[in-house]
């Protein structure tokens, strides 16, 4: 049976997943990545040919991919997860009103090879083999997956740094909620730059270990810092009613997010954790959910010392329910893709 929702009503209709695509150093699609956290592997190695640090002294996880020369890394990351997760919602283009298909994905670091070439710093792609757009526009990614699969719906890109992705994917959701389109991806990506490798290297918050594949530790007492990786993550997500119509597969209903500011510092995090456990009580109240109802938190854990710190926020926002709440961080694993890492780290 088919439930009709009035245009009055839309905006409490159900939001659902219908499709998760994925690619990580784990893995070139979601299955397989998940396989890879299953079992606990780690692919973090050192890494070399990076410009402007010394080769070995930074290590990642990184993916192997394909990509035409002078392309940026996360631009084919994003369109390798956005055509899975697509699939996996088995869309039919011509059966989709396209101008009511949303997209919604993180911004991302542009080509810095000019920067590197004012500097006299050697670096292997030509700047007239990138195009001027890549080395300047951080909306690249979603205006390139919005024209491949001619999405005529809005677009939207955020730039907010480890918390970009997630906030692409409630964008989406309320943009379908706001009625501006029926079905959307949601999806962020992110590759090693070397522009924010110096700067997390300045920072002092990069892990260091003789085994790189032990490096990144969250909540261990031998933490030392989190590790940079590289990935993308998608979801398509929809009205429930035009879900059913498409009679496709749903994962999941979106019962409710929570978006606020510290309003502390730049990168230094509040160590009351106030703003944490306002958003977990926020974010349960909107989800007509109590604190029991709670199974599973992937932490952003991203094993910094501060950051572990600030976790303690969710005993407050749960109370005692949080003894029976199970807390990791896929990070340890996969490490941290920044402007990815709000959907690598949704989706199970």
């Amino acid at each position: 049976m088919l439930r009709i929702f009035s245009a009055e009503d839309r905006e409490h209709e159900p939001i659902v997943i219908t499709g998760i695509g994925m690619i990580t150093s784990l893995g070139d699609t979601r299955e397989t990545t998940w396989r890879g956290v299953q079992a606990g592997e780690s692919r973090v190695r050192r890494l070399r040919g990076i410009p402007g640090i010394p080769d070995d002294s930074l290590i990642g996880a990184v993916v192997d991919i394909d990509r035409p020369p002078g392309r940026l890394k996360s631009i084919p990351l994003c369109e390798r997860a956005t055509d899975e997760a697509l699939c996996d919602a088995r869309i039919d283009r011509s059966q989709v009103d396209r101008t009511r298909f949303g997209c919604s994905i993180s911004g991302h670091m542009g080509d810095p090879h000019w920067l590197f070439q004012q500097s006299g710093v050697a670096h292997e792609e030509s700047p007239d083999r990138t195009p001027w757009f890549d080395q300047w526009l951080p909306n690249t990614a979603c205006a390139e997956v919005a024209t491949k699969h001619q999405l005529g719906g809005p677009r939207f890109c955020h730039s907010t740094a480890c918390a970009t992705s997630l906030i692409s994917f409630l964008t989406a959701v309320r943009a379908i909620r706001d009625g501006q389109c029926d079905i959307a991806i949601a999806a962020g990506a992110d590759a090693i730059d070397p522009l924010f490798a110096a700067g997390f290297s300045r920072m002092r918050v990069l892990a260091t270990h003789d085994d790189p594949r032990q490096a990144c530790r969250p909540f261990d007492k031998a933490r030392t810092g989190f590790v940079m990786g590289e990935g993308a993550a998608a979801l398509v997500v929809e009205r429930l009613s035009h879900a059913v119509q498409r009679d496709c597969r749903i994962y999941g209903e979106v019962l409710g997010g929570t978006m606020l500011a510290e309003a502390h510092h730049v990168t230094d995090l509040h160590q009351e954790s106030e703003a944490l456990a306002y958003l977990v009580q926020e974010t349960l109240r909107k989800s007509h959910l109590s604190p029991s109802d709670v199974g599973y938190i992937n932490a952003h854990g991203t094993g910094t010392e501060q950051n572990d710190r600030v976790r303690c926020g969710i005993r407050r926002g749960l109370g005692r329910a949080a003894d029976e709440v199970c807390v990791n961080s896929t990070k340890s694993m996969l490490g941290h893709t920044v402007n990815a890492a709000g959907c690598v780290g949704s989706w199970r």
